[in-house]
C-alpha cells in the first residue's frame, strides 16, 4: 500500500479518535509514527502544505487517548510541523486542556512549554491569539513565559490587548508580564506605507 494513502487514512482515524483501527493499521503496516504528512491542501486558491504528523493531528483533535497511544508507540512530542509548531500548539490553539495536561506531564520542562516557532511564537502565544484562556492558564502554571516575544515584537499580552481579550489579559497579569515591551506594529505600518 502507499505510504501517502497508510499515512492519509492513519491521521483520519487520529482525528476522529479511532484507537481501534488506529491500532489495526499500525500493527498490519508498522507505519512509522514520525512521518510528516507532504498532501498539500488547496484553500481560497492557495496550496499549503502543513507537515503535520500523526500526533499533531490527535492533539489537534482534542483526542487525548490516541495521543497517549501515538506517544507510547514511539510518537515525538516533539516533532514540529512546516510553521515549526509541535503538538502542544496544535492543542493550545483548539483548547484541548486535557492533552495539554498530557503532553506537559509527559514533557515537564521550560524549553518545551517555552518552545518557538519559526515565528518566534511560544505555545502561549497562540493560546491567547485563538483566546484559549484555559489553555493559556494550563501553559502559565506549567510555566510558560508571559514575556517571550515573536519576530513582531508581540508578546501575548500584546496579542490578548490587540483582541480586547479581558479574561485573557487579566490572567496574563498574574504571572508577571513585561509591561514595558514594545512590539513593532507602526514600525512595519510605516514600512509597509513607506514602500506603498
Amino acid at each position: 500500500m502507499d505510504e501517502e494513502l497508510i499515512l492519509s487514512t492513519v491521521l483520519i482515524a487520529c482525528e476522529e479518535g479511532n484507537l481501534a483501527d488506529l491500532n489495526k493499521l499500525l500493527t498490519i503496516y508498522r507505519f512509522n509514527l514520525n512521518v510528516a504528512n507532504r498532501v498539500r491542501y488547496l484553500y481560497f486558491q492557495a496550496f499549503f502544505q502543513l507537515g503535520e504528523t500523526a500526533i499533531h493531528v490527535s492533539a489537534g483533535a482534542g483526542q487525548s487517548e490516541v495521543v497517549r497511544y501515538l506517544h507510547l508507540k514511539g510518537a515525538s512530542l516533539e516533532t514540529v510541523d512546516r510553521r515549526g509548531d509541535t503538538p502542544l500548539f496544535w492543542a493550545a490553539r483548539n483548547g484541548h486542556v486535557h492533552v495539554l495536561r498530557y503532553l506537559l506531564q509527559e514533557k515537564h520542562d521550560l524549553g518545551y512549554v517555552n518552545f518557538l516557532n519559526k515565528s518566534k511564537e511560544s505555545a502561549l502565544h497562540v493560546a491567547t491569539r485563538y483566546a484559549q484562556l484555559d489553555a493559556a492558564i494550563m501553559l502559565l502554571e506549567y510555566g510558560a513565559d508571559a514575556s517571550l516575544e515573536d519576530e513582531q515584537g508581540e508578546t501575548a499580552l500584546h496579542v490578548a490587548s490587540w483582541h480586547g481579550y479581558g479574561k485573557l489579559l487579566a490572567a496574563l497579569c498574574q504571572y508577571d508580564p513585561n509591561f514595558d515591551a514594545k512590539n513593532q506594529a507602526i514600525f512595519l505600518l510605516a514600512t509597509d506605507l513607506a514602500e506603498f
